[in-house]
This record gives C-alpha cells, sequence and structure tokens, in this order.
C-alpha cells in the first residue's frame, strides 16, 4: 500500500484495525462512517477495494499498492430487536447463531440457515443472498431483507427499506442489493424480517442404494402436500469427502436424504410418519427419524462441514439451480459425466429449491486439463434441463444473454463508475 495513503487510513481507524495480509492490508472498520471515508479515499486515490467473500473475474492480480481488503468481523452489534414489528436490526458482522439466540426468550427466529455453520454472517449472506437450507419452506434471503445501509463507492450512504411490510413506491432498491456481492456498495447495517419460531422439529435422515430413487422419493413428498423446513441431498462422494474429514454420522449410501419437518407438535409427528411411509416405497435402504435435539445437532453439523470439505478438496465446483422435477435426472446426469470422464463428482444441495452444488473432487485420476471441458459438460447438461448457474460472468451471460447482461453492467457503472468495488466481480466489467 502507497504509504501515503496507509497513514490517512491510519488516522481513520483505530490503531490494530490495519492488518498485515499475506497479499494485501485488511482493514477491519468498526462503523459506517469509517466504511464512508475509507471509501472516499480510494476513491480519490483509485484503490481497489474488495472484501473478503469476493473472487475477483480479471485475469491478472491486482497491484498490491493500489489495493486493499475490507473486512466487517468488527461490525458484529445486534443494533435493535423490534419485537412489535417482527424485525431486527444488525450489522454485518453478526452471525445468523448470534441473532437466534438472543431472539429465543422472545419466542422468535430467523428462519433461513445458509448451511455454513455458525460463523455465518449477515454481511455475507445478505450480499450473495445465500438462501440455504430452509429455503423450501420459508422462502430466500430477499425475501426477509427489509431495508439497507450501503455504503457507496463514492463514500456516500445510501438507505434503502425500512420496518413497513407494504413498502412498494419506485425501484426495489434493497433487493438490487441483496445478491449484489458488494459490487455496488458495502452493506453496514442490516433490518431483517422476524417469524415465530416453530414448537418443534423433527429431522428424519434416509438412505437410498441410488441417486435417482432418491430423487424420485423427494419429489413424491412433494406432491404429497408435505412441506419439510430442510430438504437436502448428498451423493456418495459427497458423504466419503466428509467421512475423510472426520464427519462419520452420515450412512454410506449412493445418496443420502435429510429431511427437516417444523410446526405444532401433533403436526409434525404426523408429516414424520406421512414421509417414512412415501420413502419407504421408494427403495430406501434406511429411514432414521433422529430422537435427540443433540442427535440433529450433529448430524446438521455434518452437513454444515461440507462447504469446507469442498473448498479443501475439490478442483472445481459449481452452483446451479434445477426445477424440482428434474432433481432426478440431474443426479443420474452428474453420475454419468463422472462415470465418463473416470472421476469423482460428489454433490450436495437444496433439494427442497433445486439448488445443487456438484465438485469435481481432487485426486491422482483427475486430468487438470479436461477440467473446463468436464465443467463445460456438466453446464451444458444441467441448462438442458433447466438449469440457472451462477457463478462467473461468462455462466451468468450464458443465463440472461447479452442484453440482460449490458442492462446489468450498467447498473455496476452507474453505482461504481470508476470500478472502486470487487473489480471484475459478478457482472466482469472493469
Amino acid at each position: 500500500m502507497r504509504e501515503h495513503v496507509l497513514t490517512v487510513l491510519q488516522g481513520i481507524v483505530a490503531p490494530g484495525c490495519i492488518l498485515p495480509g499475506e497479499a494485501l492490508p485488511v482493514i477491519t472498520p468498526a462503523n459506517a462512517d469509517e466504511i464512508s471515508k475509507i471509501m472516499q479515499l480510494a476513491n480519490q486515490e483509485a484503490i481497489k477495494v474488495l472484501t473478503p467473500s469476493s473472487k475477483c473475474g480479471l485475469s491478472d492480480p491486482l497491484p498490491a499498492e493500489d489495493t486493499l481488503m475490507l473486512s466487517l468481523e468488527k461490525m458484529n452489534t445486534i443494533t435493535e430487536m423490534d419485537t412489535a414489528n417482527l424485525v431486527a436490526t444488525v450489522e454485518p458482522g453478526v452471525t445468523v447463531t448470534q441473532l437466534n439466540q438472543a431472539l429465543k426468550q422472545f419466542g422468535l427466529f430467523y428462519p433461513l440457515d445458509p448451511g455454513r455453520g455458525e460463523n455465518a454472517t449477515f454481511g455475507e449472506i445478505v450480499a450473495q443472498n445465500a438462501n440455504g437450507l430452509r429455503g423450501l419452506k420459508y422462502g430466500a434471503t430477499k425475501h426477509y431483507i427489509m431495508g439497507l445501509d450501503v455504503v457507496l463507492a463514492d463514500g456516500r450512504i445510501l438507505k434503502t427499506g425500512g420496518k413497513n411490510v407494504k413498502d412498494v413506491a419506485g425501484y426495489d432498491m434493497t433487493k438490487l442489493m441483496t445478491g449484489s456481492d458488494n459490487t455496488l456498495g458495502i452493506i453496514s447495517s442490516i433490518t431483517v424480517k422476524l417469524m415465530p419460531a416453530p414448537e418443534q422439529q423433527k429431522l428424519l435422515i434416509a438412505s437410498f442404494g441410488s441417486t435417482a430413487d432418491a430423487g424420485k422419493a423427494i419429489s413424491a413428498v412433494f406432491s404429497a402436500k408435505v412441506v419439510p423446513s430442510a430438504a437436502e441431498i448428498l451423493n456418495s462422494d459427497a458423504v466419503k469427502a466428509l467421512s475423510a474429514a472426520g464427519y462419520t454420522n452420515l450412512p454410506a449410501a449412493a445418496a443420502v436424504l435429510m429431511l427437516e419437518l417444523d410446526g405444532i407438535p401433533l403436526a409434525v409427528e404426523k408429516a414424520g410418519s406421512k414421509v417414512a411411509d412415501i420413502l419407504r416405497s421408494y427403495n430406501v435402504q434406511q429411514v432414521l427419524l433422529v430422537e435427540t435435539a443433540q442427535d440433529a445437532s450433529d448430524y446438521w453439523a455434518s452437513r454444515q462441514a461440507i462447504s469446507s470439505v469442498f473448498t479443501a478438496n475439490a478442483a472445481a465446483s459449481l452452483d446451479v439451480t434445477i426445477p424440482r422435477s428434474h432433481l432426478s435426472e440431474a443426479l443420474e446426469m452428474i453420475e454419468a459425466t463422472a462415470g465418463r470422464h473416470d472421476t469423482a463428482i460428489a454433490v450436495f444441495g437444496h433439494a427442497g429449491d433445486g439448488n445443487l452444488f456438484p465438485a469435481i473432487m481432487q485426486n491422482d485420476k483427475v486430468d487438470l486439463s479436461k477440467l473446463a471441458q468436464v465443467q463445460e459438460e456438466l453446464i451444458q447438461a444441467l441448462r438442458d434441463l433447466g438449469a440457472s448457474v451462477n457463478g462467473t460472468a461468462h455462466q451468468l451471460e450464458m443465463q440472461y444473454g447479452p442484453l440482460g447482461m449490458a442492462a446489468m453492467q450498467q447498473v455496476k457503472k452507474t453505482f461504481d463508475p470508476n470500478c472502486t468495488l470487487n473489480p471484475g466481480k459478478l457482472v466482469g466489467v472493469c
């Protein structure tokens, strides 16, 4: 970092809030005012600002003297819990676990679990519009974000939405910022909608001899008008990867379903029996009704660990969403692709909303020179099933076409004309 820029930064944040990173200095502001001053400086000095979740799309690394990393981990205060209006306002470093623990005394909760363990923060969840495990029953992240404070690239602070249930005047700036991955501004405060906490939760674990049977079984559950609060699927390679990392409580099978039901106890018990009967009619090997909250927590801990396991062991991965009716076909296609290329493709995902995460696992059989080919083959086959692909600008353009990409790039240029924030991320401009 240039010396005079570093000197100004030291005058903005408290001592100890500029950390020497491996490649870039990491700045940890304490509030929106400090973020605003940092962004004003960055805009004036042509400094690029990255956020930890960002993987910039530029082919060449950004020069360290002109780039900094902004971490919001110190902004971790729940600023308000308004139980009368069923909302809470949090800073971006607050975790879902932290908020839900504070809400227990009121019988309320934030229902969406991004499936990333106890450290998942609202800042990253909102920036990525990460829906997670309970989207099937409770909807998407964007449905729970009522208002935001956003520090723009030039340091101005934009306020969107608020506590009003009906807030429909003008463009929906809150939803525009949700999922923008901090490419349009840095989210500094978040107002979220809350829900009454369910009286009971019950987890079922089912193992199958084929991914096709697992896919058909979960479709049958939906067709029977049962709506689980969570419906997760893992194929055998995903279970093996977890087991190798020390998470050994999931059954070894071609596919495993994890189904959670919640609500009034009598309704949960009735739905649990109905779901178990449905699963048994699809060549299920075992249906386990998890008895205790601690056992259920242990199973979910294994499921939540898979993202970090994949990060450590995957040569390449995808994030795709397919129509639920094609879930079984998609799983079979991925399995067939793995067979053709003699490699392991681990899959986990949210069976409830069709969001799958196939990952080509690293091993001595993986031909790294063919990774791109295998990925493109998977993407095309999944798109033929109606999938949308979350990822690079190239993949985004495949989904939205040139006109859609041009519109999104124009939005980026309007909010961040100097390409200060996360250059190359998401829409590929800069």
